[in-house]
């Protein structure tokens, strides 16, 4: 290994305030250490950037990232390679079959349920956001082990359709009829879903949409 790339290496385990040892072996792994965030990180959730030592961003997706000027293909091009069903990862860097690309992002499925996971993780907008609009409906916000639990057993996609990415949170008992935001009562679900179903039962209105479920939703006890 280089010199340079060495110092490099030592430089940045002191600044992170970890042994050289450990900070190679996190490397070694597959793993880098985001400078935002301050955890470590898959390495291909980081954004590409050759003028680093290790061709990466210092900060991860979820947490934010300065773009690279000049990187991945233009609109034209882009179109181009749509109307061969291929879509532009800018995870992967890399063209990919449509079937692969999720729901309204331009990355595809297992980088958006990857960082989705992260996202919630490290707390995203359940901090504040979900408190407020908890208060005004006059019932608890959805507790965050709960959150985290759920995101994990539907691996960031929605309970109901189970190809979409999950951003909401639905109460299977509506709150106006004292459904409150507790397990067995919550589950995550995308935007469409959670609209359609509004105050319905769910067997019925799962079975009116002919929709069988993420393939994890029967663990789940009502």
């Amino acid at each position: 290994m280089p010199q340079t790339v060495e110092g490099l290496k030592k430089a940045a385990a002191k600044r992170i305030g970890v042994s050289l040892q450990e900070y190679s072996e996190r490397t070694a792994r597959g793993e880098k250490w985001c400078s935002r965030g301050k955890h470590w990180v898959r390495l291909d959730l980081f954004q590409k950037d050759r003028s680093r030592y290790d061709g990466r961003q210092a900060s991860c997706f979820a947490c934010g990232y300065k773009p690279v000027r000049k990187t991945g293909p233009g609109k034209r091009q882009r179109a181009a390679m749509l109307a061969k069903e291929l879509f532009w990862c800018r995870v992967c860097v890399a063209w990919l079959d449509l079937s692969n690309k999720a729901v309204g992002d331009s990355t595809c499925r297992l980088h958006r349920n990857a960082l989705d996971r992260l996202w919630y993780q490290q707390g995203g907008k359940i901090k504040k956001a979900p408190r407020i609009h908890a208060r005004k409906r006059n019932i608890e916000p959805v507790p965050i082990d709960l959150q985290q639990s759920l995101t994990a057993l539907f691996e960031g996609l929605c309970a109901y359709c189970g190809t979409r990415s999950a951003n909401t949170w639905d109460h299977i008992v509506p709150v106006h009829r004292g459904g409150q935001s507790v397990i067995g009562n919550i589950l995550p679900a995308c935007h469409n879903c959670n609209s359609s179903k509004g105050t319905k039962n769910l067997e019925l209105w799962m079975r009116e949409k002919q929709l069988s479920g993420h393939p994890k939703l029967n663990l789940v006890h009502f």
